[in-house]
């Protein structure tokens, strides 16, 4: 007989246990397929009735969404696109879109600034 213990370890093992590599690209190969149907269909709608079409839109901009979806889930040999977040990224990025309007000016100066600086960096020697 199982302890309770053993039965509180298995719950635990069952909820924290994420799913199975078989299951991930599975799940992929889903998004991948719903998002070309939608696209396509969008695109079909579009073509036979035009751009008074009211479900043309809709549907290829829900095929792009899941497409981005589908690239952005985990594969065999990376993690998700997600994975390497850390909270401070998303506090970088608040403050960024809430001083945007501000900055606006200087963003020319600041593009030409991150690639002089990626020009110049610092390479690996191999």
């Amino acid at each position: 007989m199982a302890s309770s213990r053993d039965s509180k370890n298995l719950l635990k093992n069952e909820f924290t246990m994420g799913p199975s590599e078989a299951e991930l690209i599975q799940k992929r190969r889903w998004v991948g397929v719903l998002s070309l149907l939608s696209a396509m269909g969008g695109l079909v709608a579009w073509q036979l009735e035009g751009s008074t079409s009211a479900i043309a839109g809709p549907c290829v901009r829900i095929g792009v969404v899941l497409g981005a979806l589908w690239l952005a889930l985990p594969t065999k040999t990376r993690p998700a696109a997600w994975a390497r977040i850390r909270p401070w990224h998303i506090g970088i990025l608040i403050v960024f879109l809430i001083l945007l309007p501000r900055l606006k000016p200087l963003l020319p100066a600041v593009l030409v600034g991150i690639i002089i600086g990626w020009l110049l960096r610092r390479r690996r020697k191999t």
